[in-house]
């Protein structure tokens, strides 16, 4: 699968060419890229320790034409995000994905730019960027959307201006901590409203109507708010891990409740 067209990349928390995390490291203003330029980054970047890559924040932005991906790594795997909703994916099927997105003028402008002013990485420097902003994407497979958060949960929208750290919270250092956390608070919950379920192996949410239908799933991240373990999702939404064993959102409480056979 060849992927024509001129992209717009911004690595964050990423080394040049992605080819190591840098925690700390922040946003870099977005580059120019043809696709095998893109393909070698995104190839980079999914060789490095998930854990690693996951831990610093590290993640690709990619824009092509109205489309805005952004890849990163989550549960031991490359997640691609976008639209409002995200997906477990391979290189070849994120390539894929851009690939209908490559307008035919795109390639003509990519066969234009000077090979000179391309890095070992197939990049070029676009002097005044702007940054992409954060986005979600979907991928094949099953598709999980975010835009329920605005039903289920009273929160503001994940959008460019979200902070990266929600106000208050601090990430767990090492590993164990973050297991320990999620492993005491894996299981079922309910309220009136909703069903939630914490599976710890994958660090993932799964928010469920009253009947059972699943309407959310998100990858979650550990840490705590004024020494409180928190679960926090993609989109921003922290929940308390209370020592009762419930999860505590913004005034509602979550019992738990037997796992549904």
């Amino acid at each position: 699968m060849s992927t024509s067209g001129t992209f717009k990349i911004s690595l964050e928390n990423l080394a040049d060419g992605a080819r190591a995390p840098e925690p700390g490291r922040g946003r870099r203003a977005a580059v120019e890229s043809d696709g095998p330029g893109l393909r070698t980054v995104i190839e980079a970047f999914a060789a490095l320790p998930a854990l690693e890559a996951e831990d610093a924040g590290a993640r690709i932005l990619v824009s092509i034409s109205d489309r805005r991906i952004v890849v990163r790594s989550a549960g031991g795997r490359l997640i691609v995000e976008e639209g409002g909703s995200f997906a477990g994916a391979t290189v070849d099927e994120i390539m894929e994905r851009l690939s209908s997105a490559a307008p035919a003028s795109a390639a003509g402008a990519s066969a234009g730019t000077s090979a000179s002013a391309r890095g070992s990485s197939g990049m070029s420097a676009e002097a005044g960027s702007e940054p992409l902003p954060a986005s979600s994407g979907s991928g094949r497979g099953r598709i999980w959307v975010f835009a329920a958060l605005l039903v289920l949960f009273p929160v503001i929208w994940w959008a460019s201006t979200r902070p990266a750290t929600p106000d208050g919270v601090e990430w767990e250092g090492t590993q164990d901590a973050r297991q320990a956390i999620l492993g005491a608070a894996a299981a079922h919950y309910a309220s009136s409203d909703e069903q939630l379920m914490v599976d710890a192996p994958a660090s993932r949410l799964v928010v469920s109507d009253k009947l059972g239908n699943e309407t959310l799933a998100t990858s979650l991240r550990v840490g705590r708010r004024a020494g409180i373990p928190v679960l926090v999702t993609e989109a921003g939404v922290v929940l308390e891990v209370g020592s009762d064993g419930s999860l505590r959102l913004n005034g509602e409480t979550y019992q738990r409740v037997p796992s549904p056979r």
